[in-house]
């Protein structure tokens, strides 16, 4: 034993030099001392459980999750072995960050609580709050956002007691996530604003960049586009001074979904590509998945449903293997728009049933709404389904409970075009005239169009004809400008329909023959049997 002690001295004085190496994140001298102790057989218990959990957060941190996992579990062993408490929760709280990595919640949810369970003692604020905020992600992950907001609310309210002001907005950035996914869009704002700015306060360019992501995709879901390119564009400015590749690629992946919205279709792939470039080299495949899904959502806009199709399925895949439930719906929304377009309506209605089921348990009432809206235009186009009324219904019940706008342009275009195929004609020219009102306050020419369609419409059936002529004008000029050759197919359909009121046969066949035309470019087979 007497010649142990100089051994243990030189051990303990390397893991000092440990401590301070992990904190500079020196990884030549991390290396230089992993080797110098080795396996960490002869520590003691505790000082070995130090090793291995320093050992496991290298290697996260260097994205190795598999080897980080193994030493974060050797840790978690070793402590419980030797009654070690302190290490025990230290290890299961770095298993908790691993398993984020790993983006496995299911498990660090249950390292995480274990680890709550036993931090009773405030004394322990910094270890409670980390842990808790990790369960914040977990639980949000898994749809438990009653849950998240819990652990995060109890975070932010202790941050401000103890005046942490790096913890109060770590909270309000994930709070932020939380009320988006809850479509609480005005409570979003307020926290990942107040997130960003605080970040911007303390110097911390890295968090700041997310929580402008975070800012823009709320500013973008409520439709205030220039608000979110602003957001997206500071972003972009943030992480290129700190290269986090993974946050540039979501701010470029989210402004090609502004832009396909807004029709800049073009520039919208442009982004798209870049987005994926990053994500590729950086080996981020959930982030992957979102490009996918975009390029998939961009080509079945301009009509090309066989690459939507491959690229939705491809993000599907991806979500299903990171179990993510809420991007899945996005996915099947779009591949049951595809079904639809392609005339295979069995098969978009069970892929948006699909979709509307994940929204509605996940609690997600914005796009459950949204997606209620999509499948009862698609069945009033094909003039399939009994149950639109109700699904209609069921949209409007989430908006009521969201207590904000959502989509009203679309609500009301959706209304017009089923109220005119009931012989609601007054209804219809309503719906219709709100639908055009409504789209004069934003800039977003795919639904502008869709507006002007189905007022004009309305228009016709009510004998309007001039009026019509100018709305069915704007929409066949918006959707032919937008290289959305399904939606002008419709366009030049109910042109025929003016033509031939208003005694004009040859322009009548001109338009029955490019609606025919653009309805065969896209397999659009209920299109081409209306333009007989």
């Amino acid at each position: 034993m007497a010649d142990k002690s100089p051994v243990q001295d030189k051990l303990r004085r390397l893991l000092d030099r440990l401590d301070a190496a992990y904190q500079r994140r020196d990884e030549e001298e991390l290396q230089y001392l992993f080797l110098q102790l080795g396996s960490g057989d002869e520590l003691e218990p505790d000082q070995r459980v130090r090793l291995l959990l320093y050992r496991a957060g290298a290697a996260r941190l260097d994205g190795d999750g598999t080897r980080a996992l193994e030493m974060a579990e050797l840790a978690r062993e070793v402590a419980n072995k030797h009654g070690d408490d302190d290490g025990l929760i230290k290890a299961r709280l770095e298993l908790g960050r691993v398993h984020k990595l790993l983006e496995r919640a299911p498990e660090a949810v249950a390292v995480l609580e274990a680890a709550l369970e036993q931090l009773r003692d405030e004394d322990e604020l910094s270890l409670i709050l980390e842990t808790n905020t990790l369960l914040g992600w977990a639980y949000r992950v898994l749809g438990e956002y009653d849950a998240a907001e819990s652990v995060l609310r109890w975070n932010l309210d202790r941050a401000e007691r103890h005046g942490r002001l790096r913890s109060q907005a770590v909270a309000c950035a994930n709070l932020g996530v939380i009320y988006k996914r809850g479509g609480r869009t005005v409570g979003a704002k307020q926290m990942l604003r107040r997130a960003a700015e605080t970040f911007a306060e303390l110097k911390d360019k890295p968090r700041e960049a997310v929580s402008r992501l975070n800012l823009g995709n709320v500013h973008k879901s409520a439709g205030e586009y220039e608000a979110a390119k602003r957001e997206y564009q500071h972003c972009l400015v943030l992480t290129a001074k700190t290269g986090q590749d993974r946050f540039r690629g979501g701010a470029l992946c989210n402004l090609g979904l502004l832009l396909t919205r807004r029709g800049d279709f073009f520039e919208a792939r442009g982004n798209f590509l870049r987005a994926l470039e990053l994500f590729r080299r950086g080996g981020n495949s959930r982030w992957e998945g979102n490009v996918l899904h975009g390029l998939g959502m961009l080509a079945l806009q301009l009509g090309d449903y066989a690459e939507a199709e491959e690229r939705l399925r491809k993000s599907l895949g991806i979500y299903r293997t990171h179990a993510d439930p809420s991007s899945q719906a996005g996915s099947l929304a779009g591949l049951g728009a595809a079904a639809f377009r392609r005339n295979r309506l069995a098969d978009g209605r069970r892929c948006y049933d699909e979709a509307i089921r994940f929204k509605e348990e996940l609690g997600e009432r914005r796009l459950a709404h949204l997606y209620l809206l999509e499948l009862a235009w698609y069945l009033t186009i094909a003039r399939a389904g009994d149950e639109i009324d109700a699904l209609v219904t069921r949209a409007e019940e989430h908006a009521r409970a969201i207590a904000e706008p959502v989509e009203p342009k679309y609500t009301a275009a959706v209304t017009s075009w089923r109220r005119l195929n009931k012989g609601d004609i007054d209804g219809a020219q309503a719906a219709g005239s709100r639908a055009v009102k409504l789209a004069e306050t934003q800039q977003e020419p795919p639904l502008d169009a869709l507006a002007a369609l189905a007022y004009g419409r309305a228009l016709l059936a009510a004998g309007w004809l001039r009026q019509a002529d100018l709305q069915l004008n704007r929409a066949r000029n918006g959707f032919e400008e937008l290289a959305m050759p399904y939606e002008a197919a419709l366009a030049w359909r109910a042109s025929v329909d003016y033509y031939r009121r208003t005694a004009q046969p040859d322009y009548a066949e001109l338009a029955a023959e490019r609606c025919r035309e653009l309805a065969a470019s896209v397999g659009a087979e209920q299109i081409l049997a209306l333009c007989d």
